[in-house]
């Protein structure tokens, strides 16, 4: 968000170790670029065909506890387990 001061670190990278560019302050994943202050990427998911219930512009199907989005495409699941009820999305 424009005009509000936070505080951050110095390093180059950002949320989940992504590499954060200098002028647009979003952090690089390869297939786009993600607003870690938004939570929202900055395009539209490549692969949105196949998270139809899901806006594209969410980061890890909107569960980032569960899922993670390596290279900015698609999610893989880190956390599963009992007590977890995992829907196939395909």
């Amino acid at each position: 968000m424009q005009g509000r001061i936070y505080n951050g670190d110095s390093t180059k990278f950002g949320f989940t170790g992504k590499e954060e560019d200098e002028e647009s302050y979003y952090n690089y994943f390869g297939a786009r670029y993600y607003d870690a202050r938004l939570g929202r990427w900055g395009q539209v998911e490549p692969l949105m065909d196949k998270f139809v219930q899901l806006s594209p512009y969410a980061y890890s199907l909107n569960n980032p506890i569960k899922t993670k989005d390596v290279d900015g495409e698609d999610v893989v699941i880190v956390l599963s387990g009992a007590g977890f009820i995992l829907q196939d999305l395909k």
